[in-house]
């Protein structure tokens, strides 16, 4: 009996372990899960981003536009690439924006942008309200931005951020006042970091602002993603050796790189877990066996007495119940010790995420009774005299 108790007492500590293991797993697994769908309406596995910068190279802004210019459309004509945008990025803010000749103290990091035309849609961004860049947005034509659904509701509130009018950051002329720009549009964010998911940006048309000797090229790829990164090197490579692409992945790749910890957590205690599953349920499977052979002349009898095979089965299965429940139990309140301690690593998802913890607790529960099934059987199928004649 007290080895019984003891090995009863293994297998609920085994079951509460797993528990722990696995449910872990899951929280990072779905933290993951919950970080690469930020950007859910776009093809981010397809869209290819890749810094180059002409600066090191003497490139003045005039030799530079035209380089940009000619690589956008050699690119354009390369079968393994849909559409090309050349952005320019300009920088941003953390402290004070001026809206209407008012300033104001931005919540997170505001970032200024020039693009051409052809940037929202080579990433799927739509536009929400108003319009994006046209080719009619030149350096002689009023100065226009778009900005982000999340800039425009800081603009506005509730109501339009259409026609505010918006102090340009970024580059300008020495000497002069920095220009203000009117908002024509607003486009659906673009998050490209994990921990702003409410990302503030401002897009101005690149003809309307000073060229600079670096920009970032934006490629949606027609097919593999690894294709269209080795025709952008080779291009480039073509239209000046010394110019290589920087920082070179998809979307889905800078995302997924920031939440390389919940990758790896989700890794190692997928492996824990699966281990302590394995001995879990043989622990519970021996558990069974041994109480129908401990108990096979006290289950023989109820037989004789009028018992049903399913009546016996039942027993067994919930003794097994009972005990995988008691791990179980234990299980949570490990998890209840140990939220504190994981929810730093967590994104976005809480440590005790009833999802999770209901799918772990019903996938060791079914694994366990599942193995139970055989031990119950054998019971069902016990006859007296047979348990007579083997004691």
């Amino acid at each position: 009996m007290r080895h019984r108790g003891l090995r009863n007492a293994l297998v609920a500590v085994q079951i509460a372990i797993t528990l722990v293991l696995v449910a872990g797993a899951g929280l990072f697994a779905r933290s993951l899960a919950t970080a690469l769908s930020l950007n859910a309406e776009l093809d981010s596995i397809h869209i290819v981003t890749a810094g180059v910068s002409l600066q090191p190279f003497g490139y003045t802004s005039e030799r530079a536009a035209r380089f940009f210019d000619e690589l956008r459309d050699r690119l354009q004509a390369n079968g393994t690439i849909t559409s090309v945008s050349i952005a320019q990025p300009e920088g941003g803010t953390a402290g004070q924006t001026t809206i209407d000749g008012v300033s104001r103290a931005v919540p997170s990091f505001l970032r200024w942008t020039a693009i051409d035309d052809a940037y929202f849609s080579t990433l799927g961004l739509r536009i929400l309200e108003g319009r994006g860049f046209t080719r009619a947005d030149t350096a002689g034509a009023p100065l226009v931005a778009v900005v982000s659904e999340s800039f425009g509701r800081f603009i506005a509130g509730d109501g339009s951020p259409l026609g505010h009018r918006i102090t340009v950051g970024g580059p300008r002329v020495a000497g002069e006042e920095p220009p203000v720009a009117e908002v024509v549009g607003v486009v659906a964010d673009l998050v490209s970091d994990v921990n702003v998911t409410e990302p503030l940006a401002m897009y101005y048309a690149v003809a309307q602002r000073p060229r600079q000797p670096f920009a970032t090229v934006v490629v949606r790829a027609a097919g593999d993603p690894r294709a269209s990164m080795r025709e952008l090197a080779a291009v480039l490579a073509e239209m000046d050796p010394r110019v290589a692409p920087m920082e070179m992945s998809t979307l889905d790749e800078q995302i997924g790189r920031q939440m390389n910890p919940q990758r790896f957590g989700m890794h190692v205690l997928g492996l824990l877990g699966g281990i302590a599953l394995v001995l879990a349920v043989l622990g519970t499977y021996v558990v069974a066996q041994s109480m129908v052979v401990g108990r096979r002349r006290e289950m023989s009898i109820r037989a004789a007495l009028g018992a049903t095979g399913a009546r016996l089965a039942a027993i067994v299965l919930c003794d097994t119940t009972r005990l995988v429940g008691i791990g179980l139990v234990a299980g949570i309140v490990l998890a209840l010790l140990g939220a504190k301690t994981i929810r730093g690593l967590l994104y976005q998802v809480a440590p005790l995420d009833p999802k999770v913890l209901a799918t772990t607790v019903s996938l060791i529960l079914a694994c366990a009774l599942l193995v139970s099934l055989n031990p119950a059987v054998e019971a069902a199928r016990l006859e007296l005299t047979r348990a007579l004649r083997e004691e």
